[in-house]
């Protein structure tokens, strides 16, 4: 998190931000909904969100995952289609596994002791990206299965990873185009049509809640604390520290480790054996 960002200047692909909007049911549906809308371009009915879903591991020994939302869309009271949506600032080069774990997590959690494989629902995963994931400068980038020596042939495997590069300028449709650009500019003048507008009414009444400012003042003041303390008291111990104020706070697990990796200057294995520490 930057520490320079007041509440007002947080935008909506900010963790923060995001968490804050969604944590009241009806408004998690509203913005789900128009992201999955404007992501895949088409209508959904009926939905159930549920916001930050934590996801434990298979044992002890693997490790979970928190999606910022997971949306279970239903047809004839089943689940046709689950969704899995991720908005990260966080530049990283490991998108790809780290799409193919949480996808992984999901099917283990959806399939159960029992059932057929062929129960498993369709799993649609949105990334909303500040960096452009492929280089390719295109604003949404699709990626399914297929067979190598035949690539007009489909896995039919169910899985679709929709990556959203919030500056792309290929490709994409205006409606997309609108909703990232008030995901990384979240004021007024990009409220630019109803659906946007009835968010942007969410976002400042997050913003301009008592409660919220406080708690985000609390939040950066002890992440800008634990890292003095971390001088004082060892360098390690401290970062320790550190990784369990953000956990406090529900800060995604990869965004602490990317949080730690890029503060700290550590490897991704050391930074994993500190969060292991601070549990």
């Amino acid at each position: 998190m930057n520490k320079s960002k007041s509440l007002q200047d947080l935008n909506l692909v900010d963790s923060f931000l995001f968490s804050a909007t969604t944590e009241n049911p009806q408004d998690a549906e509203l913005i789900a909904k128009l992201i999955i809308e404007r992501a895949t371009g088409r209508r959904i009915k009926e939905i159930s969100v549920m916001p930050e879903k934590q996801l434990s591991g298979v044992d002890i020994m693997h490790h979970g995952i928190r999606m910022d939302l997971c949306i279970m869309e239903y047809e004839d009271d089943n689940v046709a289609g689950v969704y899995d949506i991720e908005p990260n600032r966080y530049k990283t080069k490991e998108l790809p596994k780290r799409s193919r774990y949480s996808q992984a997590m999901t099917d283990v959690k959806l399939l159960g002791s029992g059932k057929e494989y062929l129960e498993l629902p369709e799993y649609v995963s949105i990334w909303i990206l500040t960096e452009d994931p492929f280089g390719l400068n295109r604003m949404l980038y699709t990626v399914r299965s297929k067979v190598e020596e035949a690539s007009e042939v489909r896995f039919e495997d169910g899985i679709t990873k929709l990556f959203l590069y919030a500056y792309g300028e290929v490709g994409g449709s205006e409606e997309l185009r609108s909703l990232l650009r008030y995901f990384v500019n979240s004021d007024s003048a990009n409220a630019t049509d109803e659906e946007l507008g009835e968010i942007h009414k969410i976002v400042t009444s997050i913003k301009e809640n008592a409660e919220r400012r406080n708690r985000y003042m609390t939040l950066k003041e002890m992440i800008r604390f634990e890292k003095e303390e971390s001088y004082d008291e060892g360098l390690e111990q401290g970062m320790v520290i550190y990784i369990s104020s953000l956990r406090e706070f529900n800060i995604q697990e990869e965004q602490i480790l990317d949080n730690v990796i890029q503060k700290f200057n550590v490897s991704k294995e050391k930074a994993m054996e500190l969060m292991a520490k601070s549990n």
